[in-house]
């Protein structure tokens, strides 16, 4: 009775798919090809956020979570210019143009995370920030990503607060913006095979990605007063080298350590911030300062803005 079914009810004609999620998207079949598991090989495909109107109607900068009132113009034509500098070394910009957005989307790094097998999108610890979750998913769906969920229940979980180590072992700061109630769901999205490590963060600070950054397999450059002693054992065990930055206003005023590794050693960063800059050179890391200041008053840099999608290790 059964070879004579017709294939859409399972029939001798049907036939089932071989292919696991994750060599389809490393394949590009069905999904676009994306994915990272670390944070300093070859970057190839970014999310940026153009700005929308919404940061030119800004009042009162303490309610939106910023630190004064934004220039848009300014602030649209330096997000071109990065966009600009990342295409310039081959990286795939997607600009995501949504004018009515909330102000905060500009960091799309902060409502982004990349797994080897697609991206998920933060639950914002704000209620300021809610809304900018929808018009993540959306800027992903755009750009073909798939979407592998967001964080349920009571958890809390932004983008910047997790930082790949390795292929198996994921970061994860606890602090303001990222709750012990996320661990559960990172764990279920990464898999068994990852270990995912706590980070406590010290009060005062926004995110994982403000405290540590992966220049390269062996080097990480690390805010000095605020590396948590969790993180600096983690380091010193897996023999990676600090460059530990001082407090400074390079550092926190200018936002020197929010820096985009583009490939081991190579850096694109804050301008005018010339003692780290120096302090990266002097460590053999290639850095090309892109001015990005008018996104400091929002609280962020490019580090901040750039979600990312894609680095060489996970083609």
């Amino acid at each position: 009775m059964s070879n004579n079914l017709p294939a859409t009810y399972g029939g001798p004609t049907f036939t089932h798919r071989l292919a696991s999620h994750a060599r389809d998207v490393a394949q590009g079949q069905h999904w676009r090809s994306v994915g990272a598991f670390d944070e300093f090989t070859r970057l190839r495909e970014v999310v940026l956020a153009i700005p929308p109107d919404s940061l030119g109607q800004i009042d009162d900068p303490d309610a939106a979570l910023m630190l004064g009132v934004p220039d848009l113009d300014r602030m649209r034509r330096q997000l071109h210019a990065l966009a600009t500098a990342y295409a310039s070394l081959g990286i795939t910009v997607h600009l995501h143009d949504e004018r009515t957005a909330p102000p905060n989307v500009v960091f799309m790094r902060d409502l982004v995370f990349t797994t080897p097998e697609g991206c998920a999108v933060g639950r914002p610890a704000s209620p300021v920030r809610a809304d900018e979750a929808a018009v993540a998913q959306r800027a992903l769906a755009r750009a073909g990503v798939p979407l592998l969920g967001v964080p349920r229940g009571d958890a809390l979980f932004e983008g910047a607060d997790a930082l790949w180590l390795d292929a198996n072992t994921l970061l994860v700061g606890l602090g303001t913006r990222t709750n012990r109630a996320a661990l559960t769901w990172i764990r279920t999205l990464v898999g068994p095979h990852v270990q995912v490590i706590p980070v406590p963060l010290p009060r005062g600070t926004q995110h994982l990605l403000g405290v540590v950054i992966f220049l390269d397999r062996d080097l990480a450059v690390v805010d000095q007063a605020r590396l948590p002693f969790a993180l600096r054992h983690v380091l010193e065990q897996r023999h990676i080298r600090m460059i530990a930055l001082s407090p400074s206003d390079e550092l926190r005023a200018s936002r020197g350590m929010n820096m985009v590794v583009t490939a081991p050693r190579e850096v694109v960063m804050p301008a005018r911030c010339p003692t780290i800059q120096a302090s990266l050179e002097a460590a053999e890391v290639v850095c090309r300062p892109v001015d990005v200041s008018a996104f400091l008053v929002a609280g962020g840099a490019m580090g901040c803005m750039t979600a990312v999608l894609r680095r060489s290790a996970s083609t």
